[in-house]
């Protein structure tokens, strides 16, 4: 688990660094291994982080799709450590699509 911790923060550093070449480096690192091990409670974490660097992109459909079906599955465990941040994340995509309603009701 101690290698799910380092990816989490190093890919959450990059995204709040605006760093995406090293976002995807970590977050597929996390990705990979967390489905390898079989530890859904950091894979759910990661999509979202995906999601993230989607938006960040430019991709922002494919992000605003992965981060909200990552963040419906995160609703339902009570590891959600940094949801609200996704949330603001979400919120953010869903303005940048002109989804202004959305993104104001999502961080209601």
């Amino acid at each position: 688990m101690g290698v799910c911790y380092a990816l989490e923060i190093t890919s959450l550093i990059s995204i709040w660094s605006s760093d995406l070449v090293a976002t995807a480096r970590y977050v597929t690192a996390l990705l990979d291994y967390s489905e390898r091990h079989a530890l859904a409670a950091w894979h759910r974490p990661a999509r979202c982080y995906d999601g993230v660097r989607l938006i960040k992109r430019g991709e922002v459909g494919e992000g605003l799709e992965l981060l909200r079906t990552a963040l419906d599955e995160l609703r339902g465990t009570s590891f959600v450590p940094y949801y609200p941040v996704m949330l603001g994340a979400l919120a953010r995509g869903l303005t940048e699509e002109g989804y202004v309603a959305q993104a104001l009701a999502t961080i209601d």
